[in-house]
């Protein structure tokens, strides 16, 4: 498990010894089903993995990757339950409708780094389908993320964008299907 999976399971130890701590957490999160989903498949996974492991050699590793895609589903739910993130609670607010919370949250990333591209790609994403009006705004957030991306950066959607609006069509098209495939 630890060559496939090797902070998972300590994640998973170390949030839930957190959440035992206050009772009132822990009924709220055994009374959700994805929290029991994911916790019995987990310790499943955790018990078959616990129980195959000491049999393989480190080049079975492949046998084990299947059962840790729970266990790494389990701690990744757990993280953001346990420490919401700037990204998670700007998604959560553009689910809920909520875009001049994310418009301000993003606009506070991007002043506090401003050379991190991924704070103007997403508040280029969030201009472009929440605030069709404000076309031009995005078109500039997407212009500033792919001149601040690096070269390891996937810049390809907003560039797709830009040569869209751009009147390139076959441009746009090309970088967008290589975008998605």
């Amino acid at each position: 498990m630890l060559l496939v999976n090797p902070l998972a399971a300590a994640v998973v130890v170390g949030l839930l010894i957190k959440m035992s701590r206050s009772t009132s957490r822990l009924r709220e999160a055994l009374a959700e089903p994805t929290f029991v989903v994911l916790s019995v498949s987990a310790l499943g996974a955790l018990a078959a993995m616990i129980a195959v492991e000491p049999r393989l050699s480190s080049l079975d590793w492949d046998l084990l990757s299947l059962s840790s895609i729970s266990v790494a589903a389990f701690s990744a739910w757990l993280l953001c339950r346990q420490a919401p993130t700037l990204a998670t609670s700007v998604l959560f607010a553009q689910a809920l409708g909520a875009a001049e919370t994310a418009e301000r949250h993003l606009r506070r990333a991007a002043e506090l780094q401003p050379q991190d591209h991924m704070a103007f790609l997403t508040l280029g994403r969030l201009y472009y389908a929440a605030y069709p009006e404000s076309l031009e705004a995005a078109l500039q957030f997407f212009q500033q993320t792919v001149e601040l991306a690096s070269a390891d950066d996937d810049t390809r959607l907003p560039q797709a964008v830009l040569a869209w609006h751009d009147q390139q069509p076959a441009q746009a098209a090309q970088l967008c299907a290589a975008f998605l495939f």
